[in-house]
């Protein structure tokens, strides 16, 4: 990784981020997990000692909240294969080093992944979003508890500001060299046309007492004809 001592440890936080979001099964070399330096020796054991060194034991931690994630969240792994599964937001912005796109699991559950590959904070970062609603954080690889500087946000409330293709957008506090994976609200269900089965059914049993009511008073007409005229 490039960069001096704690840029080499967000760069690898916001790779790891971007590989559990992205479409694709996952593999991590042992030792990578906190981050050893020196390549995987098949003759000596795992750098363990580095374990008492901070910003290791935090890395060791971000990923395993990463893989806990990943396991309780279906958009992550569910539609893997499928278009059906995956939509970019953001796909080409080089000038900035950001990528922003969409994961998507069977029952139409989302989330978003941000990712910031340049050491440069984006104080502003306004991108589009597919509803109404509020945003929250699900992971932030910048949180202090895994090492980063803490710059998270609070969750957002989408504007009607269309943006990528969609009618809402948002804006993000982005940490320089960092991944952020956000919630999206739920999506309302669609409203169904014409009245509820269930209301048609209950009119239709309403309905059927009076044919026989109409039916009884045609059968006593007919009977007293039949008297009047014996």
């Amino acid at each position: 990784m490039p960069g001096d001592y704690e840029q080499k440890f967000a760069g690898l936080r916001a790779f790891y981020g971007y590989m559990m979001a992205h479409p694709g099964k996952k593999l991590l070399f042992m030792g990578q997990e906190f981050a050893q330096f020196i390549e995987w020796n098949e003759n000596q054991q795992l750098d363990w000692m580095l374990l008492g060194y901070d910003r290791h034991a935090q890395m060791q931690e971000y990923v395993r909240r990463l893989n806990h994630l990943y396991q309780e969240t279906p958009a992550l792994w569910e539609e893997d294969f499928s278009w059906e599964g995956f939509q970019w937001i953001v796909p080409d912005d080089s000038s900035q080093n950001v990528v922003v796109f969409l994961r998507r699991d069977k029952k139409g559950g989302e989330v978003i992944a941000v990712c910031n590959f340049a050491p440069v904070l984006r104080p502003d970062y306004k991108f589009g979003v597919p509803r109404a609603g509020q945003y929250a954080e699900l992971i932030n690889s910048d949180a202090e508890e895994f090492g980063g500087t803490g710059q998270h946000n609070a969750p957002v409330r989408a504007k009607k500001q269309p943006m990528h293709g969609f009618d809402y957008s948002i804006s993000l506090r982005v940490p320089p060299m960092s991944a952020v994976i956000l919630r999206t609200p739920a999506a309302k269900p669609a409203k169904a046309d014409g009245p509820a089965p269930k209301k048609a059914a209950a009119r239709g049993a309403r309905a059927k007492p009076a044919r026989k009511t109409a039916a009884r008073k045609t059968t006593g007409k007919q009977a007293k004809d039949r008297q009047s005229n014996g």
